[in-house]
């Protein structure tokens, strides 16, 4: 297979027909469907085999974690990827396989990580569901440190190596993204259109303050990181900066009390130039969450 898509499945029924739906997009492309389970819903893994048998895909694993969270359930389908390239979508949003595997098939061999453009889709009932597309560039990095999405970047699976996403639910995806970027890759950006996320509402992780917590620990892992290559050292910055913020934002005051200690240790680890763009990222963060 070209590319094995990694798709944890916290929740099969409430995500069921989406990824049915995911599955159809992806038929026929040199994809394999990596589904990662990991629920209590009983007989989902019998729900889900049916509903491959169904669709007809030829290209697909279903395997189990116990890890009650996104990090390791990426980890066990990585474990398991036969593709040249790895992708990770969620169970509730829908890739472009046809621009992710243009793209892949096009770039020069010693291109690690492609990163996308993607689609935003509101999931309010209130709404219209209007879409965004958030474009990239290697000039916009500040932006892109906002809005990572790991669902976006296609990696070479060569380049993974024994790179892991920590076992926690909520900044996870942030931390293996710095620590790719420690590994100096050569990144490329593509114009194309690789993922359409829902903006969920209340019940997402990402808007969860229960596992705000684990922002905690996912900050000091990303400060430990050394001798990290001058080209992306602010991006990581920049990922630092923006869950400070959060922690600040939607702590309490024990964790707010945490994010002031890391942010000085964090202060201490800058240089000079990176105090300067560091603080135009807070800016621009303040800026962003304004227009919201």
């Amino acid at each position: 297979m070209l590319v094995s898509a990694i798709i944890p499945i916290g929740n099969l029924a409430k995500d069921l027909q989406n990824i049915k739906s995911v599955i159809f997009e992806l038929l026929e492309f040199p994809m394999e469907l990596i589904f990662v389970l990991d629920t209590n819903e009983h007989l989902a893994d019998s729900q889900l085999l049916n509903l491959c048998r169904e669709t007809g895909i030829k290209n697909y694993q279903i395997l189990k974690s116990s890890g009650r969270n996104p990090g390791t359930s990426r980890n066990v389908g990585i474990s398991a990827a036969n593709g040249d390239w790895l992708v990770f979508f969620d169970s509730d949003d829908m890739p472009n396989a046809k621009n992710i595997i243009s793209e892949v098939t096009s770039c020069n061999t010693n291109i690690d990580i492609i990163i996308g453009t993607y689609e935003v889709q509101s999931s309010s009932p209130n709404s219209n569901q209007l879409t965004s597309i958030f474009h990239n560039s290697d000039l916009l990095w500040p932006s892109i440190s906002l809005n990572p999405g790991l669902w976006r970047w296609v990696i070479r699976r060569e380049f993974v190596h024994d790179v892991t996403f920590p076992a926690l639910s909520m900044g996870e995806d942030q931390c293996y993204l710095a620590k790719l970027l420690q590994n100096n890759p050569e990144i490329i950006f593509s114009p194309k259109i690789f993922y359409r996320y829902r903006r969920s509402q209340n019940n997402s992780l990402t808007n969860s303050k229960a596992k705000i917590n684990d922002l905690i620990e996912i900050i000091k892992m990303e400060l430990s990181l050394k001798n990290f290559p001058l080209i992306y050292r602010k991006v990581k910055n920049y990922i630092v900066i923006r869950q400070l913020l959060t922690l600040a934002k939607n702590g309490n005051s024990i964790i707010r009390l945490e994010a002031f200690k890391l942010f000085f240790k964090f202060i201490f680890s800058l240089s000079p130039k990176d105090y300067i763009t560091s603080i135009k990222f807070i800016f621009k963060v303040f800026w962003v969450e304004l227009i919201e």
